[in-house]
């Protein structure tokens, strides 16, 4: 049974019309590409509420933890038996990196976003390893995640600007090398190291992710997998 949903314009194309055709083709191509990644990767408004709430909860969680962890595991016996109070208060300021950063990730945000959270995704377990040398005060060490994670927020704000001929000179580079520019890519590898449940933190590539899961393959899919076949031979 045809699906109105796998039909692209190469479907439809008798060819021809010479090298101004071809441009155009190429064009739609890389737009039907560009949407096909878009439905994939689509969220429920919902569940990006959801996250949310649950970045905020933890927020609260993770203050009170580090202030007055009774409140919350007084009523356990354990709490006294095992003196839970400095683990727990240590397991507070983690909790930017646990679950804080996290959620707000996994809402997928995009942009300047997507870049704050990244480099806040490195920041705090920076901050909740070193900063315990200088201080054993919890709620400082919590403050400077804090500190850490608006800073994210603020270098991406603030950062200078590529100039627009710089910006569409990389961005050029880029596409003829099917990478990143050689300035960006150690930062690049960072960051897609950092996209849990793409399949890229356990080596597959988006493509071979969707030839493995059997999904639906776009033209860019197709071409990879093409590509990675004449290599072999």
């Amino acid at each position: 049974m045809l699906s109105l949903r796998s039909l692209r314009s190469s479907s439809f194309d008798g060819g021809g019309g010479g090298e101004e055709a071809d441009k155009i083709r190429r064009s739609i191509q890389k737009k039907e590409d560009s949407l096909f990644d878009e439905k994939k990767s689509v969220f429920r408004g919902w569940l990006k509420t959801v996250f949310l709430g649950q970045a905020a909860l933890s927020f609260f969680v993770s203050l009170v933890m580090v202030t007055d962890p009774y409140l919350l595991f007084g009523k356990l016996a354990a709490y006294e038996n095992l003196q839970l109070e400095t683990p727990i208060k240590v397991l507070g300021f983690w909790w930017w990196w646990l679950f804080i950063v996290p959620s707000l990730r996994s809402r997928r945000p995009k942009g300047l976003e997507k870049e704050a959270l990244d480099i806040a995704f490195i920041a705090t377990p920076l901050v909740s390893l070193v900063a315990p040398a200088f201080t054993k005060d919890c709620l400082a060490i919590w403050g400077v995640n804090l500190a850490a994670f608006l800073g994210s927020f603020a270098f991406v704000t603030f950062k200078p600007k590529e100039d627009g001929a710089d910006a569409d000179a990389d961005a050029d580079a880029d596409a003829e090398s099917g990478g990143s520019s050689p300035k960006n890519e150690v930062l690049d590898f960072v960051y897609k190291s950092l996209d849990f449940g793409s399949g890229r933190e356990r080596g597959v590539r988006e493509y071979r992710l969707e030839e493995t899961l059997g999904l639906e393959q776009s033209e860019k899919t197709k071409r990879k997998l093409k590509e990675e076949e004449e290599k072999k031979g």
